[in-house]
């Protein structure tokens, strides 16, 4: 078996881990699904509340791309850089705003 499909076995979705005070401060609970946005683009993942997580940082895996669903990748949120001569892609590091997502009402359970 190769390694993505092991790690997707035992993570089937990409999970951002986030600090405890951050998380507090955004209003952001264990489990919650956010919107991760930065200056381009975003991402909409569940939370995984930490401590060891530093406060000011979060992490977000960029092993899923687009094709596990559009806004899924880690990398929508970074720079698509490369080094000109080795094509080395840059350091996966960039400002985000968390934001948590309300949970949508089934559609069953809707008001007319």
């Amino acid at each position: 078996m190769t390694k993505p499909r092991v790690r997707r076995q035992r993570t089937p979705e990409p999970i951002l881990e986030v600090n405890l005070g951050d998380a507090r401060r955004a209003g952001i609970q264990d489990g919650d699904f956010v919107e991760v946005t930065s200056r381009r683009g975003k991402a909409v993942t569940q939370c995984r509340v930490s401590a060891a997580i530093r406060e000011g940082t979060c992490f977000l895996p960029f092993h899923w791309g687009r094709e596990a669903g559009l806004y899924k990748s880690a990398n929508n949120l970074t720079s698509s850089g490369r080094d000109p001569l080795s094509r080395q892609p840059e350091l996966k590091a960039c400002a985000v705003r968390l934001r948590r997502v309300a949970q949508a009402t089934p559609v069953n359970e809707a008001t007319p």
